[in-house]
């Protein structure tokens, strides 16, 4: 009907028919409107979730997210048109989500480093196993040689350490060291209590 319309076959009674159903018969405009409205979706998406990264497999509204894929690759091909893109970044659109993910569980790291002096995150609870995996992967990148100049600075700005093992045993030397001063030999018992992995350590 659109291209029909374009081309001048439509007849005034069916333009007139058709458009007090709504339809939008000029092919531009139908796609504006289109993108104004997925627009205002994804607004009101993030005034409920706080971020505009809508899940891939969001029941509520599958079409929202293939649209925000959709965003993406226009941008990264340089196909977005720029009152477009500056909507987007107006409700703080992420287009690099990877980046994104990096800088949030950065910051979850530097607030655990903060509270406790160390990054050695537990992965004993499920809020923690995912910071945990993260501090995981990002000991095997900088093995890789996968993470940048700029990362790497960050991280061993709050204290990472690299090498877990190399950390694992300063910590129990240096627990050790306390365990002499106090008591004048470095027989540390497998009833102590105070640090019960300490014996273990000693005897490896």
């Amino acid at each position: 009907q659109r291209t029909n319309y374009k081309k001048g076959k439509l007849t005034k009674e069916m333009v007139a028919r058709l458009e007090a159903l709504g339809m939008v018969l000029d092919t531009e405009q139908a796609l504006e409107d289109h993108w104004l409205n997925m627009y205002d979706k994804l607004k009101a998406f993030k005034g409920n979730s706080g971020h505009c990264n809508v899940p891939a497999n969001w029941a509520a509204d599958p079409k929202l997210a293939e649209w925000v894929a959709v965003q993406r690759m226009s941008h990264r091909s340089g196909k977005l048109r720029l009152d477009r893109k500056e909507c987007l970044e107006e409700i703080d659109f992420v287009w690099n989500t990877i980046e994104a993910a990096w800088e949030e569980f950065f910051l979850r790291l530097s607030k655990f480093a903060a509270e406790t002096g160390h990054c050695r995150v537990p992965s004993l609870t499920k809020q923690d196993k995912s910071l945990w995996n993260w501090v995981h992967r990002q000991r095997r990148d900088w093995r890789k040689g996968k993470l940048t100049r700029e990362q790497i600075t960050r991280l061993e700005s709050i204290g990472i350490v690299w090498d877990i093992l190399e950390e694992r045993w300063q910590e129990n030397f240096l627990a050790l060291v306390r365990y002499e001063k106090n008591y004048g030999n470095c027989l540390v018992p497998s009833t102590w209590t105070e640090n019960k992995q300490l014996s273990g350590w000693v005897v490896k």
